[in-house]
């Protein structure tokens, strides 16, 4: 064994500890709620992982995880049962979402140029339209989904409109 390999094990199990008290902490608000809002589910989880010990030790590692367990191995996946899938799977979504608008956001300001703008107004518009798909997904009402279709229309037009204009002043 190498000190490399003592680091990235250290690195591991500090990682593995911290994911441990945060399952810990949100198995408990999930089973101390009147509600109990909890949305079982089997997730089919692909790992890089190259040798059979690498992935049965991940297996045991998400085992050993509240609310998670590891059902099946299966060459590079991991079938993992969750006792929340959705919420896990919408937070990923927004938090990428979110990082993208920001993005946008900066090159909406940031420009250089009008059409610089345009794009960064378009992206905008584009995970705004997402974000309204993933509230009705979250909600599971088809409501959500004609309000982001026609604000999908409304976009596209009002993008048709500024690129003419443009193109007439440039």
């Amino acid at each position: 064994a190498t000190p490399a390999a003592f680091i990235a094990g250290f690195k591991y199990y500090g990682y593995f500890l911290l994911e441990l008290l945060r399952s810990n902490i949100k198995l408990s608000i999930i089973t101390l709620s009147p509600s109990l809002p909890i949305e079982p589910g089997i997730v089919k989880v692909r790992t890089k992982l190259k040798s059979n010990m690498g992935r049965l030790m991940l297996a045991n590692t998400i085992t050993l995880t509240p609310g998670t367990l590891s059902v099946e191995l299966a060459d590079e996946f991991i079938y993992v049962h969750w006792v929340k899938v959705e919420a896990t799977l919408i937070v990923i979504a927004a938090a990428i979402a979110g990082m993208a608008f920001l993005l946008a956001l900066f090159r909406f300001v940031k420009g250089p140029s009008a059409a610089d703008r345009v794009v960064a107004f378009d992206v905008l518009t584009i995970i705004s339209i997402s974000g309204i798909v993933l509230v009705a997904l979250v909600d599971g009402r088809g409501i959500y989904l004609d309000v982001a279709l026609v604000y999908a229309l409304l976009s596209f037009l009002g993008v048709i409109v500024i690129a003419r204009y443009l193109e007439r002043n440039a």
